[in-house]
């Protein structure tokens, strides 16, 4: 991990395309400019954009925006940001569609220059007012790109700026909002040559794939060479990740002023591992696999067998999340609420260059009031301590759970048939079970024979 994260930041001259930023002490209110993201398909399209104040956001600051126009039959004036938009790189100058501004921007001798990405949605806003907010550039790539000088030119930054707390990440989150995981997307077929993750492109970070697909989309801000930056925003704040993304379609948008969001399409070829999760940004490298854990469970329902497969990132801050919720959710929609049933189950969980950790148990209705949902806050509670003595690699996950009606007994009594026993006599031990669920008793007698020769044993 740490050779990963001195592969992204090492000094510019590494770097092939360095865009021209322009920085937040030089942006004039009411400036124009133009914004890129995909709203259908692959390729971005334009939207216009008005750079208004700055805003103070902690140790650093935003960019009030006001952003309008684009493809869409409604347009960004009336709804404001879109979820998914997240990314979405702006500039200014002399440039018109993605590939010229894209193209200009790393070129000196012109004035296109990439301002920053747009991030953030305003909780509430008036139509002719500021209706988003932007990142600016300089925040997201100028540590990669010498840019120190520009950062510490802020502190001297003396324009008035605003407080403001209604913001919201324009990022697209699927899988554990709303009662049903999303899909796994379907393979691109008619999009195969047309975009390359680029400047503008939608990527999915994946945290699980499968029976559910687990993550968060958003847009690709600056490519450069086989790295990409993004978001305009943290992810999650990790810091050092190892995240698998890929690059995806938009279907289409849902053009609501209550919830405005891209809908996903499709999964391109384009693939790759996002390894910093940082303060302003998402950042990986395209073309590096990442390794998931695979995770398997068949639940059998008298004589039917459904089953669950997925591939987890299980050192994320949400696998917990993900262990605990995703199967209950799914178990759900096959079988039907399963709140008083009982489970017999049995678990592999293989460690790399560890033992394999196997075990099998009954969890009755009456111990839990969803067994279902225990066998995998057990399971979770398992794999966090393993991950609490250090770094482990998970190489397979695989629960087998059969539904059942289990009676549970415990022990009410237990007594000798007689105090005392001569040498070949029969004692018997008398056990007096309760049901744990119901007002039943059971009498269970062990006999157990004195040896003849008890007397002669040392």
């Amino acid at each position: 991990m740490i050779l990963s994260f001195l592969f992204l930041f090492t000094p510019s001259f590494l770097f092939a395309d360095v865009p021209k930023i322009f920085k937040v002490s030089e942006i004039k209110a009411n400036t124009k400019a133009i914004g890129f993201s995909v709203f259908k398909g692959v390729v971005p399209e334009p939207f216009d954009v008005i750079l208004l104040e700055p805003i103070r956001m902690m140790d650093s600051y935003l960019i009030l925006i006001r952003i309008s126009g684009g493809p869409m039959d409604t347009p960004l004036e009336k709804i404001g940001g879109v979820a998914g938009m997240s990314g979405s790189p702006i500039y200014l100058g002399d440039c018109h569609d993605f590939k010229d501004c894209e193209n200009k921007a790393p070129l000196e001798g012109n004035n296109v220059f990439l301002v920053g990405a747009l991030s953030y949605a305003l909780g509430s806003f008036m139509e002719g007012g500021p209706n988003a907010a932007m990142t600016p550039a300089e925040y997201m790539l100028s540590s990669r790109f010498d840019g120190y000088v520009a950062m510490s030119q802020l502190s001297n930054f003396t324009k008035s700026v605003s407080e403001i707390s209604d913001l919201k990440k324009l990022t697209l989150f699927a899988g554990l909002q709303g009662p049903v995981p999303q899909r796994q997307l379907p393979r691109c077929a008619e999009f195969y040559n047309d975009r390359e993750i680029g400047a503008g492109s939608m990527i999915t970070i994946h945290l699980a794939k499968g029976s559910a697909n687990i993550g968060v989309s958003g847009t690709v801000t600056w490519r450069d060479g086989d790295k990409i930056y993004g978001f305009g925003h943290p992810f999650m704040g990790s810091g050092l990740v190892n995240y698998p993304f890929s690059q995806i379609s938009v279907a289409d948008v849902i053009q609501s002023p209550v919830k405005p969001e891209k809908i996903p399409g499709c999964e391109l070829p384009s693939f790759g591992a996002l390894l910093v999760d940082g303060a302003h940004e998402v950042a990986g490298v395209i073309g590096r696999g990442v390794a998931m854990t695979p995770f398997e469970i068949h639940l059998f329902a008298g004589n039917q067998r459904f089953d669950m497969r997925e591939e987890l990132v299980v050192n994320s801050p949400l696998a917990s999340a993900i262990l605990r919720l995703i199967p209950m959710e799914w178990a759900n929609r096959m079988v039907g609420n399963l709140n008083g049933v009982s489970i017999i189950f049995q678990s592999r969980i293989i460690v790399q260059d560890h033992p394999e950790i196997y075990w099998k148990n009954i969890i009755p209705a009456n111990a839990s009031p969803i067994p279902f949902g225990e066998l995998f806050n057990n399971i979770d509670n398992v794999l966090n301590t393993i991950r609490g003595k250090g770094r482990f690699g998970f190489e397979y996950i695989h629960i087998d759970v059969q539904l059942a009606h289990v009676k549970v007994w415990k022990k009410r009594e237990s007594f000798l048939s007689k105090d005392k026993a001569l040498p070949g006599e029969t004692v018997n031990i008398n056990v007096v079970l309760e049901s744990a669920s119901e007002s039943q008793f059971k009498h269970i007698t062990i006999p157990v024979k004195i040896p003849e020769n008890f007397e002669e044993r040392e």
